[in-house]
């Protein structure tokens, strides 16, 4: 079942951007930008390494203002990491709660259909898409494909003929060039890219003919928004774009404050009175199901099996929302025991 979407976006506070996408009516995931934070993912630098720890299979890199990152040596296969060496690396982790950020030497730049991915060979497709669609459209990729570059076809491209596609790698070979440019002239460290906006890399990255309504209380994002409609949604997928103007903050009108205080709550509620209780430890987040205040309609086994399944799906729900992955655990109701 495809469910409705739409993405509102909080941009009044002048140091703080949130944006939440909402499907079915519920808070599936919400992204924030903080304006104090320097390295975000998806920038490029010209960097310069401060120290190579092999212990570690790791280096620290100079980004400039005081500011050093992490690199993974692993990440640099093939290329000689020298203390004092001037290097362009992209950030792949952007510095939160007194890590450093991360960053990488394999660049890349996203348009709307496809990333670019310099110095590369290779030519991958989305696996959203079934076979046949990845077939062609990895035949109109290797037509176009510039020497000494790598593309990925993203999933957005499904169903476009080559000639947009040529012109989204068009745009990200401009913007490559003005990076390349930079390197040569800059010292190192500097900034030599800096990706758009909150809003902006989620319309890019999210937005699928799913989206009924975008809605922003900025109102310079909603103009940028309104662009990228106008250039990027074919006719009859257009989303509808307000610019919000009401007394009542955009959150509060879309219930999402509250909705965003309870569903990151170590305790989270089901509807139908059972819960779940969410723990995490330095490398490990476990889930407990329990079935709380729910006693179901018919025996002990038709209670398990409707709690671990409504529990399934709201975990899925959670994990998005919190931004979960590595390691984790999750204890369902044991089947085996109420079927006993």
């Amino acid at each position: 079942m495809i469910l409705d979407r739409k993405i509102i976006a909080n941009c009044l506070d002048p140091e703080e951007i949130r944006v939440a996408v909402v499907e079915g009516g519920k808070l599936a995931e919400i992204f924030v930008e903080r304006m104090w934070e320097r390295q975000r993912a998806g920038d490029i630098y010209k960097a310069r390494v401060d120290s190579v720890l092999p212990g570690m299979n790791a280096a620290f890199v100079d980004l400039g203002e005081g500011r050093n990152a992490f690199l993974y040596l692993a990440d640099a296969r093939g290329m000689e990491i020298r203390q004092n060496q001037e290097i362009i690396v992209q950030v792949s982790k952007t510095a939160r709660k007194g890590k450093g950020a991360r960053v990488t030497p394999r660049l890349s730049l996203p348009g709307r259909y496809l990333v670019l991915v310099p110095g590369g060979k290779e030519i991958g497709v989305s696996r959203k898409l079934d076979d046949e669609k990845r077939d062609r459209l990895r035949d109109i990729a290797k037509k176009i494909r510039p020497e000494g570059m790598g593309l990925i076809v993203r999933t957005a491209a499904e169903g476009l003929d080559a000639d947009l596609l040529l012109e989204d790698l068009e745009d990200l070979l401009r913007l490559w060039e003005e990076i390349s440019h930079e390197a040569k002239v800059q010292q190192a460290p500097c900034l030599l890219y800096q990706d758009m906006g909150l809003l902006g890399r989620i319309l890019r990255d999210e937005m699928d003919e799913t989206v009924s309504e975008i809605v922003t209380d900025g109102k310079e994002e909603y103009l940028q928004a309104k662009s990228f409609v106008e250039r990027f949604c074919r006719m009859g997928e257009k989303p509808e774009v307000t610019l919000h103007h009401g007394s009542i903050p955009l959150f509060e009108l879309y219930g999402l404050e509250q909705e965003l205080e309870t569903a990151l709550e170590r305790k989270v509620w089901l509807e139908s009175g059972a819960y779940l209780v969410i723990d995490h430890a330095e490398a490990l987040t476990v889930i407990d199901v329990n079935t709380g205040k729910f006693t179901g309609k018919v025996d002990l086994r038709d209670t398990v099996l409707a709690t671990n399944l409504e529990s399934a799906v709201e975990i899925a729900r959670q994990l998005r929302l919190r931004a979960i992955g590595g390691v984790g655990g999750i204890d369902f109701l044991d089947m085996e025991e109420a079927q006993g």
